[in-house]
């Protein structure tokens, strides 16, 4: 074999080595590799649980029902769906839960993408939340641990409405365990919405408007659970209906999730407060209450047809539903949720 060819061939040979590790080279079996570092490639999946679809097929089937259906297929399809445009990832040596390096990824923009990541050569917990950036109802914040991260609604008392999917995920990775140090970090939706569509054909109504009570003003990232605090509400915005005779109308909420069950038993987990403004002034007070979970991804639609005198008569078996005639703003209290 030629000088050359022997060159040749030692020099790719090196390269190749140098590409898995930046000390392998350099050190024994038994040598301190605290810092040498190494090309983990990840990929970040947006995933999607949801009953969107299921829940609108099953509560928006009649033929009067066709313009707020399509109307708010078309605005669920843009929230709940498995894509991302951004991405922020942290990573937290294991070791001493201590924040090592962060990505932000403005270019996702996809459901999946990989990324060639360098790291020491540790243990770390890798948290990554997507779509954030399009999202200014809610803030993140990333400390110097990984219990720091947390997702934060704005607002409050009176919660913002939210405005798209947010994602996140968890994952613990080290060199050397996975074949080319290469891992998938899935993420997964963390609001949910609530609807109300009203019939009010035979009803003169000025106009109404909704808001839900009970559910989550945070998300802890690290363990993945939700923090509630009392008495905070999110208000419902008005879906645009075209082509409608507008005898149909809808509200809903983009928002945290429910908890999984009521404080006491009996208790609903969450409510829905309409309230209902006649042409002579009064305003009737409708308070929904709900008894089963809205989870994280998924949606809820309750409809009513509303009567002449404001009140609304839900046929849903999981929901209940009591009202206030003439009502009047502070003139009662809110028990927690």
């Amino acid at each position: 074999m030629k000088l050359k060819n022997i060159y040749t061939i030692l020099a790719a040979t090196m390269v190749g080595l140098m590409g898995v590790s930046s000390c392998d080279n350099y050190l024994g079996i038994d040598d301190d590799r605290d810092n040498c570092g190494y090309d983990f490639n990840l990929t970040y999946r947006v995933n999607l649980d949801t009953n969107k679809d299921e829940e609108i097929e099953n509560w928006l089937y009649a033929p009067a029902d066709m313009y707020v259906r399509a109307a708010l297929q078309k605005e669920w399809d843009d929230i709940f769906r498995a894509y991302s445009k951004d991405l922020i990832t942290s990573f937290f040596k294991l070791d001493e839960d201590h924040l090592d390096k962060q990505e932000n990824y403005n270019d996702f923009e996809s459901k999946e993408k990989s990324y060639m990541i360098f790291l020491d050569y540790k243990r770390y917990r890798n948290i990554t939340i997507a779509n954030t950036g399009q999202e200014n109802a809610m803030t993140l914040s990333v400390g110097d641990n990984s219990k720091s991260v947390k997702l934060q609604a704005n607002g409050g008392e009176t919660m913002q409405n939210q405005h798209v999917g947010v994602f996140t995920g968890r994952a613990d990775i080290e060199a050397g365990v996975t074949e080319s140090n290469a891992y998938v970090v899935n993420l997964y939706q963390v609001n949910c919405a609530a609807a109300l569509v009203l019939d009010t054909l035979g009803a003169k109504i000025d106009n109404a408007r909704i808001e839900i009570l009970g559910m989550a003003n945070a998300f802890n990232v690290a363990d993945s659970t939700f923090s509630y605090s009392e008495n905070t509400i999110v208000e419902g915005r008005l879906l645009n209906v075209s082509g409608s005779d507008n005898k149909r109308i809808c509200y809903y909420t983009l928002s945290l999730p429910s908890r999984d069950q009521a404080l006491k038993v009996g208790d609903p987990i969450w409510r829905m407060n309409v309230y209902v403004t006649l042409p002579d002034g009064t305003i009737t007070k409708n308070e929904l209450e709900v008894y089963s979970r809205l989870r994280a991804g998924f949606v809820k639609i309750i409809k009513a047809k509303v009567q002449p005198n404001g009140v609304l008569e839900i046929t849903d078996t999981d929901v209940g539903a009591s009202f206030k005639l003439d009502w009047k703003s502070g003139s009662e209290f809110t028990p927690d949720l």
